[in-house]
């Protein structure tokens, strides 16, 4: 037995501390997996089911393994639930409890915490120095410079109040405003202050954003993480997407005009430049600002006209954002040689400038296509329209920048593994990023999904490639009934917007009628708070989108039922979707069977993870998609789910209800 597993023994330090805890083999099983990967510096990818523990399973082996030569290895996440669960509740109690002496700190990017000296800057300009005063910033302002000095921490996350995006904005760290050690606020800097504390850590846990951000400016010698040894990628089957956007460019209207007029706002007067005697940069701003708005408003028509993927180069002309932008950067850079060394002056124009250049490089890369492995598209509205421009493919780049450092890496999910010809394997999520040699590793959970869990798939529900219409009355009756039956405590997940708002449309005041709470995710209210309400209400009936497929846990009774839509493929037509199925056709590849389908599975096996997250739970599963039955590919999805009945008689969800007392 290796020192890792001794941890998980019935006479380990975990049992002897921890309340109801359960010996799992599946949890051994990785925590030795992990171990071993860690100590032989290689890849290991591992699918880890529902209970199996596995947060548990990868922190004891990477904290002794850190203990043991003085190394540091980082967690990263995709969610704030898990990076939570991770800092508040598992690795105090290993570092407390269970005799794992090691240091851990959450890293956050720069532009959540508050610079005192950018705040100080703010207070004492006050009204000249936002684009778009509004009375209530002054407000704001005073707000936040008493929870600064008298109570807060400093950081985005502990705030106690709202501040608005164009406030916060103007008083965050920004990496070209800041002089770091030879700023005079350098000892009372939040940022600083946790940076020390990262650089103490043996266990250093990330989000995957901060992750991939970190590794764009390694490249650039300007590194924003410490050195590391190794990594763990927990939630690691949405790498891919995380990567793509980190690796390419993305740039909005409101996003673009309002760098502009951080510099000057020709309509207010304002501005960091808002003296009479920078005439000459407000002329630049408002020609660049006027440019803009003529480029976003040729790509909010395109966008209205139904337009979304943009395949040629220059079709929006953006020569006169570029010369326009290319002007007001030589002035700023004038005007940054002019300020003293040190200055606050310097440091803004500094940042101001930088912010402007990094626009101008995305417009340039859009209108230009120069990356031809770059897929481009309009997103966002017609009114508020976002150029996109992101990599096809992440693996070459991701074998180049990160699977050739000479580190072990640790993959892990509940949903890594798709069916295939090979089996039940993770040979898809390996292909799309890349990881040429690793071990694998597919667990099973802990939990007798048998017996607590009923896969409902009525066989009369029409097929929604064909009838949209019908499709859709069926969806009414079903979640309708399943409702009924179940007395609320459902979870109804839909894979796009449309479909949700009409069954919420059609089915709400029905059920808050009969005193069911009713929650939906239309921007009203933020996710963890609908998430609380509906844990704390023990019958409420939640409609979600794709958020709330994954990184989900409401344990015990609140959640009975979980009714999903329609199988989750991706929309063929969207444009990065369509260029991969491109990139694979070329390549003489299936694309419905290399990227589609096992994509839908791993986003299938997420929805159905939501309902049994603890040994008690139990519930059913309603999956409204005839095709998971009539479809040959059917047999792949049902392959991947765990083992439990399926029953696909209409009436079977009815007669359920009916025989329970």
């Amino acid at each position: 037995m290796g020192r890792a597993a001794e941890y998980f023994s019935q006479e380990g330090r975990i049992a002897q501390e921890l309340r109801g805890f359960e010996h799992r083999p599946q949890q051994v099983e990785m925590a030795e997996a992990v171990e071993a990967a860690l100590a032989g510096g290689r890849t290991l990818l591992v699918e880890a089911g529902t209970g199996v523990g596995k947060s548990f399973a990868y922190l004891v082996p990477a904290a002794l393994w850190a203990l043991e030569g003085e190394r540091r290895v980082v967690v990263s996440t995709y969610t704030i639930n898990l990076q939570e669960q991770l800092i508040h509740k598992d690795i105090p109690f290993l570092a407390e409890k269970a005799g794992l002496r090691f240091t851990a700190a959450l890293a956050k990017g720069r532009g959540n915490y508050i610079c005192p000296r950018r705040l100080l800057a703010a207070v004492s300009r006050r009204r000249g120095f936002f684009e778009q005063f509004k009375p209530e910033d002054l407000h704001v302002l005073n707000r936040l410079e008493n929870w600064f000095y008298r109570e807060g921490d400093g950081t985005l996350s502990t705030l106690t109040f709202n501040v608005p995006e164009r406030v916060w904005t103007n008083v965050r760290v920004e990496r070209e405003a800041c002089s770091g050690r030879r700023c005079s606020y350098f000892k009372s800097c939040p940022y600083f202050r946790d940076r020390a504390k990262w650089e103490a850590a043996q266990v250093l846990v990330v989000n995957h954003s901060l992750f991939f951000s970190d590794l764009a400016l390694r490249l650039g010698d300007a590194p924003l993480l410490p050195a590391w040894d190794a990594v763990v990628f927990d939630e690691a089957h949405t790498l891919e997407d995380v990567a793509a956007r980190h690796m390419g460019a993305r740039l909005g209207r409101r996003e673009a005009l309002r760098t502009v007029r951080r510099v000057y706002d020709a309509r207010t007067r304002r501005g960091f430049f808002a003296d009479a005697s920078f005439s000459d940069i407000h002329a630049a701003a408002a020609a660049l600002e006027r440019a803009l708005e003529e480029y976003f408003a040729a790509l909010g028509a395109f966008k209205e006209k139904g337009g979304w993927r943009v395949r040629t180069p220059g079709k929006f002309s953006a020569r006169g954002v570029l010369s326009a932008g290319r002007e007001l950067v030589d002035l700023l850079e004038q005007a940054t040689a002019s300020f003293g060394e040190d200055t606050e002056e310097r440091q803004e124009c500094l940042a101001l400038c930088s912010r402007v250049k990094e626009a101008l490089v995305a417009v340039d890369l859009f209108d230009s296509m120069s990356a031809e492995d770059f897929v481009y598209w309009v997103d966002g509205t017609p009114e508020s329209p976002e150029l996109t421009a992101v990599p096809v493919e992440v693996a070459g780049r991701l074998r180049q920048y990160l699977w050739s450092e000479e580190a072990p890496f640790v993959l892990t999910s509940a949903t890594l593994a798709t069916a295939s010809g090979r089996g039940v394997d993770c040979s898809f999520v390996k292909e799309r990023l890349g990881v040429d040699e690793a071990e694998e590793k597919v667990l099973g959970s802990p939990f007798d999904f048998r017996s607590q869990v009923k896969l409902y798939v009525p066989a009369d529900v029409p097929d929604p490639t064909k009838d949209a219409a019908a499709y859709r009355r069926a969806l009414v009756r079903y979640i309708r009934e399943v409702v009924e039956v179940c007395g609320g405590g459902v979870f109804a997940l839909f894979t796009n917007l449309k479909d949700m708002r009409y069954c919420h449309g059609m089915l709400a005041e029905g059920f808050e009628a009969k005193g069911l709470k009713v929650l939906a995710q239309d921007g009203s209210m933020p996710r963890n708070l609908m998430l609380d309400r509906f844990r704390e209400d023990g019958s409420a009936v939640l409609f979600g989108v794709s958020s709330f497929w994954q990184g989900v846990d409401v344990k015990g009774d609140a959640l009975r039922a979980v009714v999903i839509a329609r199988l989750p493929f991706e929309v063929p037509s969207h444009p990065l979707v369509e260029a991969r199925c491109e990139a694979l056709a070329v390549r003489g590849m299936s694309a419905f069977r290399h990227y589609s389908l096992p994509g839908a599975i791993l986003r299938l096996k997420q929805g159905f993870g939501r309902l049994v997250r603890a040994k008690r739970d139990e519930g059913m599963v309603v999956v409204l998609d005839p095709r998971l039955l009539t479809r040959n590919y059917g047999r792949d999805f049902l392959a991947a789910l765990p083992p439990c009945p399926i029953v696909t008689a209409p009436s079977a969800i009815r007669e359920r209800g009916e025989e329970e007392p």
